[in-house]
């Protein structure tokens, strides 16, 4: 199917009842291969930490949840390079997410919408 048209983006397509396309995944933080255990991952880290200097500045953020656990949220927010988080065996990635939205759903969402609008006018 393409997804071009007159004032539709390449992610989504509208169709007479509705509205499919693409949505991306939120970041989250995999290993790289079934190589990279998290035990491995967590020892990588641990010594990253205490060696590399990419890592060392950011020695105090909850990198390592106290139940000896990597916090892949702490991770995400670092905005590291690829090539050190590969260092540890991670990733970043996100996924492509199919969705299908109908038109009464859109009609629904922009009614509720427009009466949480005018309850803050009032």
């Amino acid at each position: 199917m393409d997804f071009t048209g007159e004032g539709e983006s390449l992610r989504q397509r509208a169709l007479k009842r509705g509205v499919i396309g693409f949505r991306l995944s939120p970041p989250a933080v995999k290993s790289l291969s079934r190589d990279w255990t998290q035990a491995k991952s967590l020892a990588a880290i641990k010594e990253l930490l205490r060696t590399d200097p990419a890592w060392k500045r950011h020695a105090k953020a909850q990198l390592i949840r106290v139940k000896e656990s990597l916090n892949k949220d702490a991770l995400k927010d670092l905005d590291l390079p690829a090539e050190d988080l590969a260092k540890a065996g991670m990733a970043i990635t996100q996924d492509d997410l199919f969705f299908a939205e109908t038109a009464y759903q859109r009609d629904l969402k922009e009614t509720e919408r427009a009466k949480r609008e005018r309850g803050k006018a009032a």
